[in-house]
């Protein structure tokens, strides 16, 4: 079912989540990563982080093994299995992102990976900033990374009108093939994927929507959240954001004293 597509995507296990993460590709992500999140939420050893949607711990756990008091949440039971394994001394939860639980707990809050936008309704992304805003103490600081939806709308609308067909094969990890069909839907503010994937013999579909989002958008929601931004970014390199052209789009913003 498209509405809710993130539960079979992750939380049954559709998408080969622990793959990609174990991936070479995206042992040098997190590499970049950790660095890139302690410099821009000017984090210390002893700060309680926040890890929304954490996945199975890719950032969550070596941030731990750096002196943080990580706390990771995700609605998924196997990836919060395969996070409490890593014996770094962080917590892990189960929790919904719109729904969180926290009152004035964090110095600051991670949400990575492009794991915003997939509710059916953009009140519920609003409602999850808000939620993530209430876990922060006063001062504390959200990180948010996602695609940039304004690169990603400008080449997804180019392929559709030269009827150039927008399909790529990868190897996310070894041994999972997928193959990516991506569109434009609802007024091309949600980029709907069609994905193939082929693992260990198997072959399965899944269907992802993702709300696309600039900065501009992004940030009068952050601002809607009751957040001050207080910076864009194009990825862990630490890169201006450029509309046109950045691949992620990273915010950082505020929760107001």
């Amino acid at each position: 079912m498209k509405r809710e597509w993130w539960k079979r995507a992750f939380v049954d296990g559709a998408f080969p989540v622990e793959d990609l993460t174990r991936s070479e590709e995206f042992k040098e992500r997190t590499k970049r990563d950790v660095p890139f999140i302690l410099r821009a939420l000017k984090l210390r050893r002893g700060d309680r982080l926040l890890d929304v949607c954490c996945g199975p711990g890719r950032v969550a756990l070596p941030l731990a093994r750096r002196g943080l008091r990580v706390t990771g949440v995700d609605a998924s039971d196997r990836y919060l299995r395969t996070a409490r394994k890593g014996r770094s001394g962080a917590l892990f939860l189960k929790r919904d992102m719109r729904a969180l639980g926290f009152s004035g707990e964090f110095d600051a809050a991670i949400n990575l990976w492009t794991s915003f936008g997939y509710f059916e309704r953009a009140s519920d992304d609003l409602m999850a900033l808000r939620s993530m805003r209430r876990a922060l103490k006063p001062g504390g600081r959200l990180l948010l990374q996602t695609t940039n939806g304004a690169r990603l709308r400008s080449v997804l609308s180019w392929l559709r009108d030269h009827e150039v067909p927008s399909d790529r094969w990868s190897e996310i990890a070894p041994g999972s093939l997928v193959l990516e069909r991506p569109r434009l839907v609802k007024g091309d503010r949600v980029v709907e994927n069609d994905w193939l994937i082929v693992k260990g013999g198997k072959k399965h579909r899944l269907i992802s929507r993702v709300r696309l989002y600039d900065g501009a958008s992004m940030g009068a929601l952050l601002k809607k959240a009751g957040f001050t931004v207080e910076a864009f970014f194009g990825d862990a390199d630490g890169l201006r954001y450029d509309p046109s052209d950045s691949l992620r789009l990273v915010v950082v913003a505020r929760n107001p004293l």
